[in-house]
């Protein structure tokens, strides 16, 4: 199916408007949607539509995605019988909840069986995939939800909504435009305000959100099992280690997250 460039604008608080784009995915779109305080792209999770998805924003054919899906399912995407000694299924869902309720965030852990080989990556001998989600407060998780009913997956694909060679995530619906206007073919769904969708997470920049890894521990401090941030993003990793702590984890920061990720410029409030 063709699809055309939506020119009126969707908000990702409309019920009406999230459930004609989830129809839309289901049927092929690729969608840049508003995902809490930025905009990622999802889309089928099939290998041909994630591939166009990678050669259109600059990245190689066959990077590996991370996915997204409705909020019940995220527990499903994991195989929590390959977690590494120390570390309980229990206490990792207990830190994603906390971290959800905070805003956007992602896990990198062993992969369930169900989901596409071509969105998982071998790591430390572990069969793994990244899940991004957008917290709790997010309108964007009705879209997965109805897509997710109406694709008939459980998987989602989910990206930065961005040029590889910008290496800045939009905040904005006008950069994402931007950003992607030499695709020709995506549907937009917007924040209806987007300096509402910044001041609704404080803790959070506008961008990539900061991964934590689960699926390989990197030893025992005092007995605790230490879990790795890769990705030092959009939330401190003091705050992480902060909501870490009492569950019983050190957190420790890989040397790919010593610096952490710039963003765009956002307005200073009065």
């Amino acid at each position: 199916m063709n699809h055309r460039i939506v020119r009126q604008r969707l908000l990702i608080d409309d019920q009406h408007d999230v459930e004609d784009v989830a129809e839309d995915l289901a049927d092929g779109a690729i969608v840049a949607t508003a995902f809490a305080n930025f905009y990622v792209i999802v889309s089928r999770p099939d290998v041909e539509t994630v591939q166009r998805i990678n050669l259109l924003t600059g990245r190689p054919i066959r990077q590996v995605g991370s996915v997204t899906t409705s909020f019940d399912l995220i527990p499903t995407m994991f195989d929590w019988s390959q977690l590494p000694s120390g570390v309980s299924g229990h206490a990792v869902r207990a830190l994603m909840d906390e971290l959800f309720a905070l805003g956007p965030f992602g896990f990198r852990g062993p992969a369930a069986e169900h989901v596409p080989a071509h969105l998982t990556l071998s790591s430390a001998g572990v069969r793994t995939v990244q899940v991004i989600a957008p917290g709790y407060a997010c309108p964007s998780n009705v879209l997965f939800a109805h897509a997710v009913d109406v694709l008939g997956s459980d998987v989602l694909y989910v990206g930065a909504a961005s040029r590889l060679s910008s290496n800045l995530v939009p905040w904005r619906a006008s950069e994402v435009v931007e950003e992607l206007h030499h695709v020709g073919e995506f549907e937009l769904i917007e924040h209806r305000d987007e300096a509402l969708s910044l001041a609704a997470y404080p803790h959070h920049t506008p961008g990539s959100v900061t991964l934590l890894s689960f699926h390989a521990q990197d030893g025992f401090v005092g007995g605790r099992p230490v879990l790795t941030i890769d990705r030092h993003g959009s939330l401190p990793i003091e705050h992480v280690q902060e909501l870490a702590g009492p569950l019983g984890f050190e957190i420790r920061p890989t040397d790919l997250a010593g610096e952490r990720l710039r963003t765009r410029a956002v307005p200073i409030p009065a």
